[in-house]
């Protein structure tokens, strides 16, 4: 028997060229959409508008590939059956489905090219153009603030009367500084309520590259605020700052339009992944703050304890100065500790403080109080663990006059002391642990009865387990794609040939439908999976194999006649 390969050599060609020319022209037509929004939001100026629109021509293909396919595949064989071809060749003893090996051999190549495409290029080139963009923030901020307009950047909302350049900063290995005047800053949860909001009289930027010693978000641009005479609000409440001059750091990582996404990463990338969710910069965010929250309860614990235990508490003040508290005990509140006046002794009634220099003997500041109070503060940044404000009210300060002797003199009416921190910080042990140690401390004794930490425990764990669904339904959906893919140009091939006499457009037509609900259906899959996991699997598959069973049935009919 001989082999049909002058027609399987025309027909192969045939659906090539048309697959070039069309995936090209939807490719070019892809990417300008896609280049259109950073360019309008002064995100890229015209050099960049252009390296980026060239970047982008191949990811394009992930979306394109597919109908670029079966519609190339419907017009070649559309004109196979208009100018007789198939007839010809079936009269000469050639079946319809020798005919159609060259569609299906092209739609398996497509499949298997768009698989590793989207496997192993497109992450690359999709990195490439989140660089390009991030490289730039600085303009960003500078073009919304000159405009009037807010910049944000993860869940922080920054707005400034004015904005000036001042380049980069070697000292600090930031690419590039700005100076804010008239700032208002906004935090925001995750609902998009309002979590924290400050005013300042101005405010210093710095970029960071990722990977500097700021960047710590791999592949990310990091921009980190200092706020300077601030005055914080939280809840509508004015918090007047303890200190002149209260200087407010902030460090937020611009989020990764790409990297954020597990779409956009290999399979090794997301085998990688599921073994530690951490590699993804929300889940890392998590796991910080259940890192922050262990280490707030333990250091209440050790206040509770030395309070309880000694009546003498040691804490430390941002100047590693030691910070030492006599009481009598303490009634405890929601983060906070009124503290019991001493019963005994020369400062009975009273709750005795004394600030020591560096080391015990190089000075020492005392007072005492007949009201105290010890409370855990707010903070700006949830993955930073909280300090404390020790809160002093009708104070006088204790001088010495001589060997065991002292004497009181007048002081404020209210004196704090803040931040202060327990001894040998314990989030330093805890913010580079992985999730699962932070999570088996959560369950322990004693942690777990933390309502903080076990909140912030669950909400990592359902994170987590979020994440892994969303790997497994991207890993799906793009073998579905794929599989797709090489079902669409079928599809055409078999369509044109059944509806034999109808204009090009309406058999595309009758082809693209099936190919469009396929798409939809493996889109709408995917989300599925990812909120309800494997049970919906069927679902993000359920549209190849329709599109499957629509060939096998137009084979059918075209078989029968």
């Amino acid at each position: 028997m001989h082999l049909p390969w002058t027609i399987w050599r025309l027909a192969w060609r045939e659906v090539w060229r048309l697959t070039l020319i069309s995936g090209g022209v939807l490719c070019v037509i892809a990417a300008f959409a896609v280049t259109v929004k950073p360019l309008a939001d002064g995100r890229l100026g015209p050099a960049e508008g252009v390296r980026f629109l060239g970047l982008a021509l191949l990811p394009m293909l992930q979306y394109v590939l597919p109908f670029a396919g079966g519609f190339a595949a419907t017009l070649a064989y559309h004109r196979m059956v208009s100018d007789n071809e198939v007839t010809a060749a079936h009269a000469g003893g050639v079946s319809h489905r020798a005919l159609l090996l060259p569609s299906a051999a092209v739609g398996a190549l497509l499949g298997v090219l768009l698989w590793g495409l989207s496997d192993r290029v497109i992450p690359r080139f999709l990195r490439s153009m989140e660089r390009l963009v991030a490289q730039d923030v600085a303009r960003s901020i500078v073009t919304a603030i000159e405009s009037d307009r807010p910049f944000g950047y993860d869940n922080v909302l920054i707005h400034a009367d004015a904005i000036r350049r001042l380049g980069p900063d070697p000292e600090s290995s930031a690419r590039e500084r700005l100076l804010l005047s008239g700032v208002g800053l906004v935090t925001l949860d995750e609902t998009g309520a309002v979590d924290f909001e400050a005013t300042a009289r101005r405010a210093r930027v710095w970029l960071y590259d990722a990977g500097s010693q700021r960047g710590a978000d791999g592949g990310r641009t990091v921009v980190a605020v200092r706020l300077e005479d601030v005055l914080p609000v939280r809840a509508g409440d004015i918090a007047p700052p303890s200190e002149p001059n209260r200087v407010w750091d902030l460090a937020r990582a611009v989020p990764g339009t790409f990297s954020d996404d597990p779409k956009f990463l290999s399979s090794r990338d997301l085998d990688a992944l599921d073994r530690h969710p951490e590699r993804m910069n929300w889940i890392d965010a998590e796991r910080r703050e259940l890192a922050a929250a262990l280490a707030d309860a333990e250091a209440r614990a050790q206040v509770r304890a030395s309070l309880a235990a000694e009546g003498r508490l040691r804490l430390t003040d941002a100047d590693g100065r030691s910070v030492v508290i006599r009481a009598a005990g303490c009634a405890e509140g929601e983060h906070r500790w009124d503290l019991l006046p001493l019963e005994h002794g020369p400062d009975a009634g009273f709750v005795r403080v004394e600030r020591f220099g560096a080391g015990e003997h190089a000075g020492m500041q005392a007072w005492r109080a007949r009201a105290a109070r010890l409370s855990a503060d707010p903070g700006a940044d949830p993955a930073a663990p909280r300090g404390f404000t020790l809160h002093l009210e009708q104070t006088a300060s204790i001088v010495s006059t001589g060997r065991d002797e002292s004497t009181l003199v007048g002081g404020p009416a209210t004196l704090d002391l803040a931040p202060l921190r327990v001894p040998g910080d314990p989030f330093e042990s805890l913010r580079d642990r992985p999730i699962d140690e932070l999570q088996a401390l959560a369950r322990a004794p004693g942690a777990s009865d933390d309502p903080g930490v076990r909140a912030q425990a669950d909400q990592l764990a359902a994170k987590v387990a979020s994440l892994r669904r969303e790997i497994l339904s991207k890993r799906h959906e793009r073998w579905a794609a794929s599989a797709a893919c090489a079902a669409m140009a079928v599809v055409g091939a078999v369509t044109a040939l059944r509806l034999r006499g109808r204009l090009p457009l309406v058999v595309y037509l009758w082809a693209f439908l099936p190919a469009l609900a396929a798409v939809l259906t493996i889109s709408a899959g995917q989300q599925m999976v990812h909120e309800h996991g494997p049970i919906a699997l069927p679902i993000l598959w359920g549209g190849v194999i329709g599109l499957i069973a629509y060939a096998g049935a137009a084979f059918s009919a075209v078989a029968r006649h």
